[in-house]
């Protein structure tokens, strides 16, 4: 049990990167997120008291947030409603078809928004209600 342990050295070197890794994966990059955040929610407030323009503040909402905040949202109930009705459909199939449509428009609103050509009103809407 007392004998001494010995290692190459390129396993020594593997293992004492990974521990570095690890440490700046748990430790400093939560730390770093929530620096550069504020500072960065800091930087919206400055320009929105010297511009005449509101801009939002900085979020991480997850994708999944925001399509179950979109799908319990009452106007867009109310016109499923209205289509189930108009159309006779099945409500859980439209709802079904809904969900994936509100999932693929949110990707795509995300894309458009990322390839730097602005806002498009437009990109939540969808087709199947307006049938």
């Amino acid at each position: 049990m007392t004998e001494s342990v010995t290692l190459p050295f390129w396993l020594f070197a593997v293992l004492v990167a990974l521990a570095g890794w690890s440490v700046l994966v748990l430790l400093l990059a939560p730390g770093m997120r929530w620096f550069l955040r504020r500072r960065i929610n800091r930087m919206i407030a400055q320009l929105n008291a010297t511009l005449s323009i509101e801009l939002p503040s900085f979020k991480l909402t997850r994708r999944e947030a925001l399509i179950e905040r979109l799908m319990g949202d009452t106007r867009l109930q109310a016109a499923v409603l209205e289509h189930v009705g108009a159309s006779g459909e099945d409500l859980q199939a439209v709802g079904q078809r809904v969900g994936r449509d509100v999932a693929e428009r949110r990707a795509g609103h995300a894309e458009h928004m990322r390839s730097g050509q602005g806002f498009s009103p437009h990109a939540l809407d969808s087709p199947l209600l307006h049938a």
